[in-house]
């Protein structure tokens, strides 16, 4: 077996990985909380979506998402693109509706 080396995630490659899982949680919360789709089938589904989905789409779920469970507040013009964003929502929660 030919040892290759070691492979390092450059910074670029770091903020992209996180918004793909960012992504991931998105869609997971769509499919489980506003459509109720159980929680393994909807692993499932949001780990493809996650690869395929626009960033805008992604940007008016977590929106439609955030608003309507009440988790997070999001009217900041949440952007899946800004890195700001997805670490700053994860501080912004808010009470959720009962």
């Amino acid at each position: 077996m030919n040892h290759i080396g070691e492979i390092e995630i450059t910074e670029e490659g770091k903020k992209l990985a996180k918004k793909v899982f960012e992504a991931q949680d998105i869609i997971y919360t769509f499919l489980t909380e506003i459509l109720e789709v159980d929680k393994e089938t909807a692993e499932i589904e949001a780990k493809k979506m996650k690869l395929t989905i626009s960033d805008e789409i992604v940007n008016k779920l977590a929106r439609y998402v955030s608003k309507e469970i009440g988790v997070y507040s999001l009217d900041c013009g949440y952007d899946i693109n800004n890195e700001k964003c997805i670490d700053c929502k994860r501080r912004e929660k808010i009470k959720a509706k009962k």
